[in-house]
């Protein structure tokens, strides 16, 4: 089937408001991504984080850690660590999160304790813990 002679423009035309679009689909794409990238990057700067790693003999650990516990419990935990110092204030609700891990290499506990910048929390399954083989406490 051959085209008409008259149909031609009109299919360039056609052609070239496809190619428009697509152009200003892209351009309004990369808009979002940058815009995307600059809250990114406002976030980031607003971030303060101190980061220590240390081996230490466990009555050091647990004094550290008890240290921490104090802080939770007055509202208010300070860190100082390299001239740095970051001062935060826990609320009544706290999130945790704790992972016990044993490979053929190394064993482990990881403790994080978090909360949002608001009031939101949902209830979360119950955990057990023990300090020995036989005691169990439910939390």
């Amino acid at each position: 089937m051959t085209e008409h002679p008259d149909d031609l423009p009109v299919k360039d035309m056609k052609r070239q408001q496809k190619r428009a679009w697509k152009k200003e689909k892209l351009a309004a794409k990369n808009d979002r991504r940058r815009a995307k990238l600059q809250r990114k990057a406002v976030r980031r700067a607003a971030r303060r984080i101190i980061t220590y790693k240390s081996r230490l003999p466990r009555t050091g650990a647990i004094e550290l850690m008890e240290e921490i516990v104090s802080g939770i419990r007055a509202g208010r935990v300070t860190v100082e660590h390299d001239g740095e110092r970051l001062q935060i204030t826990p609320p009544d609700q706290v999130r945790m999160r704790i992972r016990a891990r044993q490979t053929h290499k190394s064993e482990g506990v990881v403790i994080r304790v978090s909360w949002p910048r608001g009031d939101a929390f949902e209830e979360s399954p119950s955990l057990e813990v023990s300090a020995g083989e036989d005691e169990h406490r439910k939390r």
